[in-house]
Parts: structure tokens; sequence; C-alpha cells
């Protein structure tokens, strides 16, 4: 019987995050260990690790060695602590077992460390070395991944997440799995080309019309004779390191010369048009103007740059003081960050008033400082429910306890936890139907509308700043190879 190591180590690295993501923060979104819980999380839910389960368990020549499976909200650089827990269990896994036959993993891409810029390279590079150049190694990445030669090297192939929002990490897995099957049976010998890209690609859904046809031809290409994957690599420039940036990956079945010329061609074509692949963005005031002059509702307004998603502090001020100033009514937010506010509200009690001072805490000089206000404490719940929508279907949802406050004509959902409100029942888990809402105020850049867009009349991209831009203008990015594009004209 062959043996296929598993596991999953995620998180995206935004420098600018305050802090250090540690054991705790791995805790509050997972932390498995063993196979039995592993698949207890996972079966059922629209994931990497249920799409490897779900392509061998029919097969009884095969089984998994599963050690652990961990991840953490996006944010400040992870502690190296919790590198070394999850290569010390792989490595403990692979010393059970007589024969490792395959590696199969989930991983980010854009995650650093306190020692490492390029922390799943680093994996990839201790694994080929302990079990050799024999045993296939395949990953799937975050779409955002900082392609690095190191990872291309180590790796046999790489399948990156097409979908922004990332509705398809379960398809990504799929064929993964099934590339590992195929290898491991002899019917496929995947070779892997890259070609990197002078350039900074600001945060970019799929679908945007500029960029919609790249994908679309990366899509094509994969069907072609003898092609495994061709992928798009977004980069994360938050994380800020030298490889990031943009980067085409190609992975032929035993035709390194077609891989290579794939990838440089893709690429290059990429590259030809970087100055179209930008984006426009309301300011806050724009954006609730049309919102109040809307025919159809809800709107959507988000805050694309407070994203909790890109590491961001999620307690930005900016857009929500601007929804007050100008008397908006019908309207609710998701979500705002102050555990300090919500252990406020939990003590008062449903149907007190509490006078509050909400978000603007963390980097209060960028993201606007707190809104003094009167708030009344309409629900309270502990953050907790089961995502709905494509984006994580299946998998929990944990914003930690959290506080419905009213002010004036907006409810605000107040959260304990750093967690992403992608899916509408954020709203819904706290009494709130979110297509009876005129204005829906959202804190994420692009995940979001895999559900919202299902209720959404219009949706306006605001960009208030925040610790998470849209733009690599403006970051002050330092650790990056020169020149590049757009920081240098080239």
């Amino acid at each position: 019987m062959k043996v296929i190591l598993t596991g999953e180590f995620m998180q995206e690295t935004n420098r600018y995050a305050k802090g250090l993501t540690k054991l705790e923060n791995f805790k509050i979104r997972n932390l498995t260990y063993g196979e039995e819980a592993i698949r207890a999380r996972y079966m059922g839910s629209k994931s990497e690790i249920s799409a490897f389960f779900d392509v061998f368990d029919p097969r009884t020549d095969y089984r998994f060695a599963a050690p652990v499976t961990l991840s953490a909200s996006p944010g400040p650089v992870v502690a190296q602590e919790m590198w070394e827990l999850f290569m010390n269990e792989l490595t403990a896994a692979i010393q059970k077992e007589p024969q490792i036959d395959g590696i199969l993993l989930a991983l980010h891409g854009a995650m650093a460390t306190e020692e490492m810029e390029d922390a799943e390279g680093e994996i990839l590079e201790r694994l080929r070395t302990m079990v050799g150049p024999d045993v296939p190694i395949i990953t799937t990445l975050d779409l955002h991944v900082n392609m690095t030669k190191k990872m291309v090297d180590c790796a046999d192939a790489l399948f990156v997440y097409d979908r922004y929002p990332h509705t398809d990490a379960y398809e990504t897995g799929l064929r993964a799995a099934t590339c590992m099957l195929n290898t491991l049976e002899g019917k496929q010998h995947p070779v892997m080309a890259w070609k990197k890209l002078d350039f900074i690609l600001p945060y970019m859904p799929d679908q945007v019309p500029v960029f919609a046809p790249f994908l679309a031809r990366a899509q094509a290409l994969r069907e072609e004779d003898r092609m495994i994957n061709v992928s798009i690599c977004h980069g994360f420039f938050a994380s800020d390191i030298y490889e990031q940036g943009v980067a085409v990956i190609a992975v032929s079945d035993g035709d390194p010369v077609l891989a290579q010329k794939v990838a440089d061609e893709l690429g290059n074509d990429i590259f030809a048009a970087r100055k179209t692949l930008r984006r426009a963005y309301y300011t806050a005031e724009e954006a609730v103007r049309e919102a109040l002059n809307s025919e159809s509702f809800p709107v959507v307004l988000a805050d694309v740059s407070d994203n909790p998603g890109s590491g961001a502090s999620t307690d930005s001020t900016l857009l929500l003081k601007t929804m007050l100033e100008m008397k908006v009514t019908d309207a609710a937010v998701a979500v705002m960050y102050d555990p300090e506010t919500v252990e406020q509200a939990m003590s008062a009690g449903i149907g007190s008033t509490i006078r509050i001072r909400l978000g603007g805490k963390i980097a209060p000089e960028v993201t606007g400082g707190p809104i003094e206000c009167t708030a009344y404490v309409k629900r309270l719940t502990d953050g907790r429910f089961i995502n709905r929508d494509k984006m994580n279907q299946g998998l929990p949802a944990d914003f930690g306890k959290c506080a419905l406050l009213q002010i004036d004509g907006v409810q605000v959902i107040v959260c304990s936890y750093h967690t992403q409100p992608y899916d509408l029942e954020i709203f819904r888990h706290i009494g709130i139907q979110p297509q009876d809402m005129k204005i829906l105020m959202v804190k994420s850049a692009a995940h979001f509308r895999a559900s919202y867009g299902k209720v959404a009349a219009k949706i306006l991209d605001v960009e208030a700043p925040a610790q998470a831009p849209q733009n690599p203008e403006m970051l002050p990015l330092e650790r990056s190879r020169r020149p590049i594009y757009p920081l240098d004209e080239i």
C-alpha cells in the first residue's frame, strides 16, 4: 500500500500589520491534529483537503499520513515556532512510515515568519531533502502566492487557485490530487517551468474585464496536448519580500521545453499589458452619495483597504464616520473589530444604551481614530456559524463574541476576532436579513462578492486609508527587488 503525506499550513502575511501571528491565532481559525480529526473537520467541505481525500478514498491501495492542519487569518509576520511546529509534525510522520510515496500539501504561498521571507519554499526544500528526488511533491497554493525559485525547484507540480474570490479551492485540490494519482500510477510525468515578471499586480478579482481574458487563456492552455496545469500567480505585495510579484507556472507531461514556452508566452503578454491592469475606486463620500441616490437596493460598500483578509486592522472608522455624517439609514456593517467595545456591550446587556469609543484603536494615525458615540445594544452572539456560500462552503467561521450595536440609522456588528466577513451568514446569524437593508458595508476586498453578489443591486469598492491598500504604490515596499513595475518605470 502506498502512503501519501498530507497537511495544511496557511497564513497570508501583511508585514505592515502590527504584532506576530502566534499559536493562539491559529487556534482561533484551525489547529487540528491527526487524520481522524482532520477528516471530521474537512469532509463535505469545499476545501483542498477534502478534495485530496475524495480522490484517493475510493482506492484501497493508498492511504494518508495526515498529522496536522493549521491556518490563521491573514495578519502580521508568523512566529517562527509555528513553522517549526508544522515541520516537526511532518518530520515525525515521515519517520513513522516505512516509506512515503508522495507528498500532497495545501499551502498558501505568501507566508513570512520571523526568520523566513519564503516560508513555503523552506518547507518544500526541507521535505525534498528528507525524501529525495524521486518522491513526487505536489502542492496547492493561494492565488496570492509570491512564487519563488525555491518553491519551483523543490516541487514537481504546483496548482494555484484561479478565482478571486477563492471559490475554487476544492477544484484546485481535485486537480492537484488527480495529478498525484496519475504520477504515482505512472500515467503522467509532471515537469514544471515558470516565468517571473518584474510586475507587482494590484489586488485583482479574476472577473475584472482587463484581467479575465488572461485567466481564460491559462485555463484553455491546460487542455492542450501534454499540458497538465497553467496558473497565474498574482502575488501579495503586503508581504514585501524580494521575490514578490506576478508569475506564471506551467506543468507539462514530460516536456520541459513546452512548459517553458507556455510560461514565457503567457507571462510576456501579461507583462506587456501591465499598464492596463489597474482598478478604480470610490472615495467614501462618493460611494455613500451614490448609494443614497440609488433606486435599487441593497447597495454594498466594500471597505477594501481595511480587509482582514489582507491583514488589515479591521477597525478603520473612516467609511463608517462618513455614513453617519451623511445620515445613512437602513444600513448594516460587517464588521468592526473592537473586543473592548464587545465586552462593554456584553457587560451592559441587550437593551442597554452605552457610551462607546468604537474602532480606530490599532493604528489611529492611519485609520481615523475611534468614533465616540452612543449605541443601543440590539443583540449578542458567540460569533460562530457555518459558511453557506461557495467561499469555504461548509467550513466554520468564528468572529469571537459579537455585539450588534445600533448607532443612529446604522447597525454595526462588532467582533472580537480578526475574521473576514465574506459570507452573508455573518448578518443572518445575528438577526439581520441582508436583502432587506438599503446599504451593506463590508470589510472585504473581493471574497465577499461570491455571497453578497447574490443580493446586491450594485457593489461600490471604496478605498479609504487603512493597513491593506489595494495598489502597491501606497505602501513603502523596502524588500522588493528593483526595478519592478509600478514602483519603477520599465
